[in-house]
């Protein structure tokens, strides 16, 4: 079996899941993965920051894919944190 089969049958399986979990507790999983990824969205980004630095090295690694990711993590992270700013700032201001 490949890696490439393995995230495959990931692919199904996760979306089989996610579809039960929107009909069997109205999204509650997913809600919570989603909320988990976003408060642990740094130690993700450090994460694939380092994968990213080992991955000339270390020859399984895909170092192209693991950029990417890093890039795109690390520019959600600076909007996500954008947006947490603008309503903290909001609702300071709107209190008065």
């Amino acid at each position: 079996m490949s890696a490439r089969d393995g995230l495959g049958a990931l692919s199904v399986g996760g979306t089989f899941a996610a579809a039960a979990d929107l009909v069997v507790n109205g999204g509650d999983v997913l809600v919570l993965l989603a909320t988990f990824l976003l408060d642990q969205s740094g130690l993700i980004y450090l994460l694939v920051a380092r994968l990213s630095a080992a991955a000339p090295n270390v020859s399984w690694l895909p170092a192209g894919t693991l950029e990417a990711a890093s890039t795109a993590i690390a520019l959600f992270t600076a909007v996500y944190a954008l947006y947490r700013l603008t309503n903290r700032f909001t609702d300071r201001f709107d209190d008065d």
